[in-house]
């Protein structure tokens, strides 16, 4: 990644008040002396329900009356969001031609298209957010003149005539409803076939159906999803194909941030064939590669592809626990001819094995 780009950009959001170098305590005490006692007192109660996921993270950003506090909150995030912002201004940057439209999908309080409309004045910018108290943060702190705002909740069809745009950008612009809490099998090998995969699907198609309302013909949608999970990521491939959007896995990636990975996508407006099983596990398992993981160690749709294809399987233990929150994992000790393994699967999606010559065998050990 470019370190000038991101020196550009941590300076750019300091200065709009998203700064990256401030701890979590600092934040919270500044958030304290802005909102009072009171206030500050129903952000957390509130916070507490979006983290015990009984609601949605948009109350937490709703709970916020001023651009100084929303700007403040997003600072718990600064170093994923600037992080993701250099990355996906490496992918727009080559789109951007004098007098395109641009959209941001979510844009919050707009900082981003802000630093966008300021290195490219030969653009036009438009920010979109469900919420009007947001989009009047976004226009407060506007200094662009080729840069515009508008209310609409995208996960209804436009029906406000919006102009369409010839590239539509988004940073996290799905907030996926963490209570699906579809849980995936422990021994069904198709997911498409999991009851989570069609409660994501359906829940990610309204999205980018709408999305594709306000795109030109042969545009092209550059998104940043939270997305840790491959069978999760299925699904909402299939429901971007759906709805008529190509998927371009040539010109999309992993990005890893803070220990936590998101897939920077790529969406065309043509050839929206339905992506491979097969395709799909081999661009992750490629993008992946950079996970820190030995090379005795797979996860995801590999690890399982890789325990499938072990022959003689032998189980020496197995062990299956069900925690609190109602998930189970089930974890195998085996041997494969010469090679002993650790096989863990959970309800949650979560997939590992781990593989190491028999004579090492007594070193694996249960996940649960």
């Amino acid at each position: 990644m470019d370190i000038n780009l991101k020196k550009e950009l941590i300076l750019f959001f300091a200065e709009c008040g998203v700064e990256s170098k401030k701890t979590t305590e600092a934040v919270e005490k500044q958030l304290r002396k802005l909102m009072g006692h009171h206030r500050y007192e129903e952000y957390l109660n509130i916070t507490d329900q979006v983290h015990a996921e009984t609601l949605p993270i948009k109350h937490t950003y709703d709970c916020m009356t001023t651009l100084k506090e929303a700007n403040t909150l997003i600072t718990h995030q600064a170093k994923i969001f600037v992080d993701v912002s250099a990355h996906l201004y490496t992918f727009i940057k080559p789109l951007l031609k004098s007098g395109l439209t641009v959209g941001d999908l979510g844009c919050y309080t707009g900082v981003f298209i802000n630093w966008l409309a300021s290195k490219h004045s030969e653009c036009n910018f438009v920010g979109f957010d469900a919420s009007i108290k947001h989009v009047n943060f976004a226009r407060e702190m506007n200094k662009n003149p080729n840069t515009k705002f508008s209310v609409w909740d995208y996960t209804v069809p436009n029906h406000l005539g919006l102009e369409p745009c010839d590239v539509l950008v988004s940073t996290f612009g799905i907030d996926f409803d963490s209570k699906v809490k579809c849980k995936y099998p422990l021994d069904i090998d198709n997911p498409r076939e999991y009851p989570s995969y069609v409660a994501y699907s359906n829940e990610a198609y309204r999205y980018f159906h709408c999305w594709r309302e306000v795109i030109k013909r042969e545009g092209k949608l550059i998104a940043v999803l939270r997305i840790g999970d491959i069978d999760h990521l299925l699904a909402v491939f299939d429901a971007a194909t759906n709805a008529g959007w190509g998927i371009d896995l040539s010109n999309s990636k992993r990005i890893e941030s803070d220990d936590e990975i998101f897939p920077l996508l790529t969406f065309t407006t043509d050839n929206p064939v339905q992506i491979s099983q097969e395709a799909l596990a081999n661009w992750w398992g490629k993008e992946g590669k950079s996970n820190g993981l030995p090379d005795n160690c797979y996860e995801g749709w590999a690890a399982k592809k890789k325990y499938q294809s072990l022959p003689n399987k032998v189980v020496i233990k197995e062990k299956t626990q069900t925690y609190l929150d109602g998930h189970t994992m089930m974890n195998v000790l085996g041997i494969s001819d010469d090679i002993a393994y650790s096989y863990s699967r959970a309800t949650t999606g979560f997939i590992e094995l781990k593989t190491v010559p028999v004579a090492e065998a007594k070193s694996l050990s249960f996940k649960c």
